[in-house]
Order: structure tokens, then C-alpha cells, then sequence
């Protein structure tokens, strides 16, 4: 990035920044920002997880900043009486059993859910200020704040609070953060540019294939010229033509033939190789 300007997002979907790179490490170093974390710079498209970007994490992670998030892990986990072994919250190991359990019990609880709120998501018919207030409003962050979350869903008693700071809002309409940020992102849909539009790389990127294909064109057009020239003129082209076009057929399914075979060759190297005779 040529500005080395940051922004990213905290545990609330709250925009931080601007950050340089060095405070980008404290913050890693700190336990505020993790791999996990979306980032954005300049000339991105979209927040992005810093282990997404290429080359990112290791630049932000550099081993003097793991050492120091290892020892503010550590601390933190004795002045909460956690044995250092044990995986913080969210960071557990699981199998492959346990993660098809969960998603699951997931999908069940959002089944019950849209039951109970009469087959449809709760908060479809919320407008859309009335979620931006309440995602993104100023007022609104203290309250957020005093829940913890242990799951997805806010209790009955924030979601009052909220009714009563938001005009019109109903308790029950709302049920999720996640549901808001998606209603409020382009109706649950990230947006994402189509692909070949060259917004996500330099612009000379479009230049050199539009001058590419000119180029190309060009040359089609004269050698086809070329060719129509030569067929009225020349006697004895057609000739030549068909029997330069048969060759070249000739030698591409020669070359076709190759490629098949030189796979089942190597492949059969590699065997030898891994098992020789005694």
C-alpha cells in the first residue's frame, strides 16, 4: 500500500483507524487484533482478514510480536486463573464431528426461531435506519458494551433497551447482531465486484490487454488479407495451404500423444524410485 494507511474493525463492527504498520504490530502484540481480524488499506476493495491478504500477517506478525501476544496471553490467563494450556474461548480444537454438531444445533435454533416469529426472520420488516441507528449509533455502543453475548442472541432485557432508544423498534424484532449487519450490508449479500472489471488491480492492467487484443487483431486481420491476396494471385497456395494445415494437425496430435504419455512415465519413475529392489 503506498499511503501505509489501516483502518479495521473491533469486536463490534466498529470501524478503528487510520493505523500505520507499527501500530498495527502493537496492536497484534496487545491482543487487540489477531489473524482473524478484517483489515482495510488503500486500493482494497473490501475488509479482508489479515491472514487473507498475501503477505500481511507475516509482515504484521513478525516473531518479537508473537513472543509479546504470547506473554499478554499468558498474563491475561493467570490474572483469570485459566491454566496457560487451555485454549481461550473460540480457539478450541474440534473434530470434524463436533464442527457438523454445532452447525446443526445452529441450524435448529434458527428453524425455531423463524417458528416462532411466524416463518419469517425476525427483523425483515425492521427499516433500515432504524438498524444503521442501531448497529452504528454513538449512543448505542455503552449499551452493546454491558452484554458480554455469550451466544448470538441479545436478551430480552437489552433488546427492551434498544426498543426504548430507538423510536418504533419492537423488542422482539430483533434477535441477532449478525442479522442486523447483514440486513444493513446490501440485504445479506457482501457485494463483490464482477469478475475481468479491473477495479481490483492497477489500471494499466486494462490498457496493456485492450492494446493486446488490438495488436492481435491487427494481425488476424492482415494475415487473413494476406492469405485471400495469395489464393488469387499464387497458383499452386491451395495446395501448399492444405498440406501445411495437415502437418500441422499431424504434429499436434504427436505432441497431444506426449503430454498424455509423459505423466503415466513420470508417475512411473516416482514408483521405481520410492521402491527399489533389494
Amino acid at each position: 500500500m503506498r499511503s501505509n494507511i489501516w483502518f479495521y474493525k473491533d469486536r463490534l463492527g466498529r470501524t478503528r483507524g487510520p493505523l500505520a504498520l507499527i501500530t498495527l504490530k502493537t496492536a497484534w502484540g496487545g491482543g487487540v487484533i489477531d489473524k482473524n481480524t478484517f483489515i482495510w488499506g488503500e486500493d482494497m476493495d473490501e475488509f479482508a482478514p489479515i491472514h487473507m491478504i498475501y503477505g500481511m500477517e507475516r509482515a504484521i506478525a513478525t516473531w518479537e510480536v508473537r513472543l509479546a501476544a504470547s506473554a499478554t496471553a499468558f498474563f491475561h490467563k493467570l490474572q483469570k486463573g485459566i491454566p496457560p494450556w487451555v485454549p481461550l474461548k473460540g480457539f478450541e480444537r474440534k473434530t470434524y464431528k463436533q464442527l457438523q454438531e454445532e452447525a446443526i444445533e445452529s441450524k435448529r435454533r434458527d428453524l425455531a426461531v423463524i417458528e416462532a416469529n411466524g416463518g419469517v426472520w425476525p427483523g425483515v420488516r425492521i427499516p433500515s435506519h432504524a438498524l444503521f441507528l442501531w448497529a452504528s449509533g454513538t449512543e448505542l455502543t455503552p449499551t452493546l458494551e454491558e452484554d458480554h453475548m455469550p451466544n448470538k442472541y441479545i436478551p430480552k432485557d437489552l433488546r427492551q433497551k434498544l426498543a426504548k432508544l430507538i423510536p418504533g423498534l419492537r423488542p422482539w424484532e430483533v434477535l441477532s447482531i449478525e442479522q442486523a449487519m447483514d440486513q444493513i450490508a446490501f440485504s445479506g449479500e457482501w457485494y463483490r465486484e464482477p469478475l475481468a472489471s479491473y477495479t481490483t488491480g492497477p489500471p494499466f492492467f486494462k490498457r496493456w490487454n485492450d492494446y493486446v487484443m488490438s495488436t492481435y487483431e491487427f494481425i488476424a486481420g492482415v494475415s487473413e488479407s494476406a492469405d485471400d491476396h495469395l489464393s488469387d494471385r499464387l497458383p499452386g497456395y491451395d495446395k501448399i495451404k492444405k498440406k501445411f494445415i495437415q502437418d500441422w494437425k499431424a504434429r499436434m496430435a504427436r505432441m497431444r500423444k506426449m503430454v498424455k504419455r509423459e505423466p503415466s512415465r513420470l508417475r512411473a519413475e516416482y514408483v521405481e524410485e520410492e521402491s527399489p529392489k533389494n
